[in-house]
């Protein structure tokens, strides 16, 4: 199509007229009064919800102590089909065990599910084709009788269509788990030994469905991504006045990591 695409409005490259300066003979061209409007935006976005609930509980007794506590979150994005769930545990015991020996373990278990769209500038991406999509199309209508994907174009994707079949999915699994040791060899000397794992797995999943733009045939994989870390921390720590004036305080320490 020639022509300057600005007074052109048979380009995508040109926004066209007002819809309220829309020729008569268009018009009756089309059999309508006027042109509908929609509102893409409004449209597609949803409202946000989250939902978070969270429970803890302490004591202890003159030796011991302890700390529990229990979360989840829910929360729904404002994107259509996106979420995030997430549910935690936590305890904590402490407990000393002579005058000189202090012990302290901590657990700690969190699993995340994320469900989320692909996001960025590209034909995939809902943004692309929600920012795109023009007052007088209606995006709601994103399927044929057929199943077929219905846009204004078959450059990029209808943004709901995009949200009914197309999906990432991510799950990971995460503990926590440390335990301190301190203990008092003289008034002024210090021993403290902490060791600690931290292991996650993460299964993330894509799902393309057929007639998706840039991806026809659809597609699909599986990836599992898993972690593990040990730290230990050794302390050695010294209180001595070095004279009146001064108070000071020296350390050594070690430190080893692995995986």
């Amino acid at each position: 199509i020639g022509g300057n695409p600005l007074s052109n409005p048979q380009t995508t490259l040109s926004w066209g007229p007002h819809k309220d300066e829309v020729d008569p003979q268009v018009l009756q061209d089309l059999g309508v009064d006027r042109i509908p409007v929609f509102d893409p935006r409004a449209d597609f976005y949803q409202t946000g919800l989250v939902y978070e609930n969270a429970l803890s509980l302490s004591g202890g007794t003159p030796g011991t102590n302890y700390f529990l506590s229990a979360g989840d979150l829910r929360q729904e994005g404002i994107v259509p089909g996106t979420k995030l769930d997430r549910t935690s545990l936590l305890a904590k015991f402490g407990t000393r065990l002579n005058e000189r020996l202090n012990v302290l373990t901590s657990v700690n278990y969190v699993r995340t599910g994320n469900d989320w769209l692909s996001e960025g500038n590209g034909a995939r991406t809902y943004l692309f084709g929600l920012n795109f999509s023009p007052i007088s199309f209606d995006i709601t209508e994103f399927e044929y009788e057929d199943g077929t994907q219905r846009n204004h174009t078959r450059s990029f994707n209808n943004p709901l269509w995009l949200t009914e079949n197309t999906r990432y999915t991510s799950d990971v699994d995460r503990f926590i788990a440390s335990t301190s040791a301190t203990y008092d060899l003289l008034p002024w000397l210090r021993l403290s030994e902490r060791i600690g794992i931290d292991t996650y797995g993460d299964r993330r999943k894509e799902e393309i469905n057929i007639g998706t733009v840039s991806r026809p045939n659809g597609s699909m994989y599986d990836q599992k991504i898993t972690r593990r870390e040990i730290n230990s921390d050794f302390t050695i720590q010294v209180d001595r006045n070095l004279s009146e004036a001064y108070a000071g305080r020296k350390k050594g320490a070690k430190k080893v990591m692995g995986d």
